[in-house]
């Protein structure tokens, strides 16, 4: 299996690289969850991917294995230890379809988070509750206090709106590295 691997952060490029379950295993230990750190590993073509990871929050990662190229692939979210354990899967059986949590995605049409937000409406449709009812807000209601008639009194708020300070424009730098964009 050949490996593509790219964290901008610790300064890691790897492309092409045929390698073992254990040599990635080490490597996969130091990558960091910057949102530019990606990971692929392929048999022949990087385009033709078996699986694809990227983070995308420091605590959850993207996972990718298309099933139909372009069209359909398996998806879901996880941890990067999780991470490690579906590869691990990947180099033992040569595929990760065993593998439960990952979710069909028409890539074409829908999101990942499109299709767990379907799914989670087709279980709540299929316990015969509603998916697009308001939820009941009467108990909210009897928490809050009443005036002598019963009726419900709106609680005080007072706004505590600050206007924002502004910097003379002395204090502003234009990038050197950039036309585009201004520094404070």
């Amino acid at each position: 299996m050949k490996l593509f691997i790219k964290d901008i952060t610790n300064n890691i490029h790897i492309k092409d690289k045929r390698i073992l379950y254990e040599e990635l295993s080490g490597i996969l230990e130091v990558l960091s969850n910057n949102k530019y750190t990606e990971i692929k590993l392929y048999k022949e073509s990087i385009s033709k991917y078996l699986i694809y990871l990227r983070p995308i929050s420091p605590s959850l990662w993207k996972i990718d294995s298309p099933i139909k190229l372009r069209e359909v692939h398996k998806q879901c979210y996880a941890t990067k230890e999780q991470c490690v354990a579906i590869i691990r899967e990947l180099f033992e059986k040569g595929n990760i379809d065993d593998v439960p949590g990952f979710i069909e995605v028409p890539i074409q049409d829908f999101t990942l988070d499109e299709m767990i937000e379907f799914k989670k409406e087709e279980e709540m449709l299929l316990r015969g509750e509603d998916p697009f009812e308001e939820e009941d807000t009467t108990s909210e209601l009897e928490d809050h206090p009443k005036d002598e008639m019963g009726s419900i009194s709106k609680p005080e708020t007072k706004a505590n709106i600050e206007t924002p300070k502004k910097e003379p424009a002395t204090q502003i730098n234009k990038n050197v590295k950039s036309d585009n964009y201004f520094q404070i």
